[in-house]
């Protein structure tokens, strides 16, 4: 794939059905526990109506390989902090919490609710130009940019510190925290 042309866009309504595919190849139950430790793995399964409510406003990031979907990035805004109720704790720790001494329930934050790469196209900028992408759609509307990571899922945990995520607190998770929350402040 090295040198070929990636587009990176909003997703209109047609691409969801599409993001379903690659999330469902890549749900942590539909991988060995092998696989999901070695090249990640995504933790909630979208309905088509969620996906398409979450959509509304903002909308999610895609990326195209040819006509080939190879990499989606979730925007969930905190109106949806009930629809998924994995989620709940994730929006109560933030609307709790502060960062840069500013309380996040004060602070115009969006969630990341899902990031994801094709499996053939890991390790060649995609996760980077996802963000990047959003980023630039969403800097001027949001401070933040929030997402959580179980704790297990160590190469989306390091992609992310790469990207400047931080940790959401003052220390790491315990064995005992599933989840790992980063926070990176939008330009």
């Amino acid at each position: 794939m090295s040198g070929e042309i990636i587009e990176y866009r909003k997703a209109t309504d047609a691409d969801l059905p599409l993001i379903l595919d690659l999330q469902q190849a890549n749900l942590a139950q539909n991988l060995s526990a092998e696989e999901a430790s070695r090249e990640g793995f995504v933790s909630i399964q979208h309905s088509l109506e969620l996906l398409t409510a979450m959509n509304q406003g903002h909308g999610h990031t895609i990326a195209f390989h040819q006509n080939t979907l190879v990499g989606y990035a979730l925007v969930m805004s905190p109106s949806f902090s009930k629809a998924i109720p994995l989620l709940e704790p994730l929006f109560e720790k933030i609307n709790a919490g502060c960062y840069q001494n500013n309380p996040l329930a004060k602070t115009p934050y969006v969630i990341m609710g899902q990031v994801c790469i094709a499996k053939a196209f890991r390790g060649q900028g995609i996760f980077t130009g996802l963000y990047k992408n959003l980023d630039e759609r969403l800097a001027g509307h949001f401070k933040y940019l929030i997402t959580e990571i179980h704790r297990t899922n160590a190469r989306s945990i390091r992609a992310h510190k790469k990207y400047g995520f931080q940790t959401l607190g003052n220390t790491e998770p315990s064995q005992a925290e599933e989840w790992v929350t980063v926070i990176k402040e939008l330009d």
